[in-house]
């Protein structure tokens, strides 16, 4: 899937297909590909890394190849546009597709390509659900762009409710607050790792992440972060789907940090 750029006008908002995109300017030069090969292109853009283009450049468009004639079917949106006004592309054709003659050309505005998704949160496509998408939402979140691709509640905001969502639903991360390693619990093992990092309250702006300790998307590890984590009750309670009740509040896990917080103290 891709996300719309600021600026631009038109957003290629989805590829189901291959992880290589072909898009060149100018006519077809070469109809047939050579020994079974895609023919050449002018650009050759990989989903993994934003593609941007601007109209002013000239006209940009997309190659597509169905072998037996299928007709386009209907998710190939504005294909016949003359203005470039297709804002949805799915790709169906199987691996052997682009060995077969090019049979049509889709003029494309402006757009940029992305390959995460908002469906399933990772935003940088490793195939994981970790810490470098939830330090990617908090971004978006802290810079308030509202950048579509990072909308996991669909309400076309990007706001704390995403962030909360990615945490705790069950779609996501399926985990608490406070989770600092992301397996799925929040425990001591959590705490006495952030505390190692010698960021809580380090006076140095916005130097933290996810796995430093902040989770409330300030950038920051410092009480604020401890009271979203305790508040969200998962302080030793196990996994997410285990926990049949939310913990009472205890003294332990306070003391916890209170302990961590002299050792790591004495030890500077």
């Amino acid at each position: 899937s891709t996300r719309q750029e600021p600026g631009l006008e038109r957003e290629f908002r989805n590829n189901l297909g291959d992880d290589t995109q072909q898009v060149y300017l100018g006519d077809i030069q070469q109809p047939l590909p050579v020994e079974d090969s895609p023919r050449p292109f002018d650009i050759v853009v990989s989903l993994t890394d934003p593609f941007e283009y601007n109209s002013a450049s000239g006209d940009l468009l997309v190659d597509f190849a169905v072998r037996g004639g299928v007709d386009i079917p209907p998710f190939w949106d504005g294909a016949n546009a003359s203005q470039g006004a297709v804002e949805y592309f799915s790709w169906s054709a199987d691996e052997n597709a682009v060995g077969a003659e090019v049979t049509g050309r889709i003029p494309i505005n402006q757009f940029a390509y992305y390959y995460s998704s908002t469906d399933d949160g990772d935003f940088n496509s490793d195939g994981i659900l970790g810490a470098a998408d939830i330090d990617q939402l908090s971004a978006v979140i802290r810079e308030g762009t509202n950048e579509k691709s990072f909308d996991v509640t669909g309400d076309d905001r990007v706001d704390e409710l995403d962030g909360h969502t990615w945490v705790q639903s069950a779609k996501f991360a399926n985990t608490y607050f406070g989770d600092a390693n992301l397996d799925g619990e929040f425990n001591s093992d959590d705490l006495i790792a952030v505390f190692q990092t010698g960021e809580y309250e380090d006076r140095i702006d916005r130097n933290s992440t996810w796995a430093t300790g902040d989770w409330n998307w300030d950038a920051e590890f410092d009480t604020g972060d401890l009271v979203a984590a305790f508040k969200d009750g998962g302080f030793e309670a196990g996994p997410r789907a285990a926990a049949s009740a939310v913990p009472e509040p205890a003294c332990g896990p306070w003391l916890l940090i209170g302990t961590l917080g002299i050792l790591l103290t004495r030890r500077h």
